[in-house]
């Protein structure tokens, strides 16, 4: 599994994660996003209340995406992804 140095934090995660009232449970969340993101640890999903649980639902998908093109990127790019712009490339011209 590929460890991360970075990860981009968007402010829908922000918004999904602030509407949990108790601080604790709170920066619990964002601890969890960060592991997730950063380490691939997934967690306990059944230790987590019911709004940490829908908030990281959220937010799990656009990590999954992130992390995909960051593994794509460390193998040199994804072959579609190249082909596809080299169409495009070509008709503009």
């Amino acid at each position: 599994m590929l460890q991360r140095k970075q990860f981009t934090f968007y402010r829908s995660f922000f918004e999904a994660i602030s509407v949990i009232k108790v601080k604790a449970r709170r920066a619990e969340l964002y601890d969890i996003v960060c592991d997730y993101a950063l380490n691939g640890v997934l967690p306990e999903m059944e230790q987590l209340t019911d709004i940490q649980k829908s908030s990281l639902r959220l937010i799990m998908p656009v990590l999954d995406t992130a992390r995909q093109k960051a593994i794509a990127g460390a193998i040199g790019g994804s072959t579609s992804y190249a082909d596809d712009n080299s169409d495009a490339s070509s008709a503009q011209a």
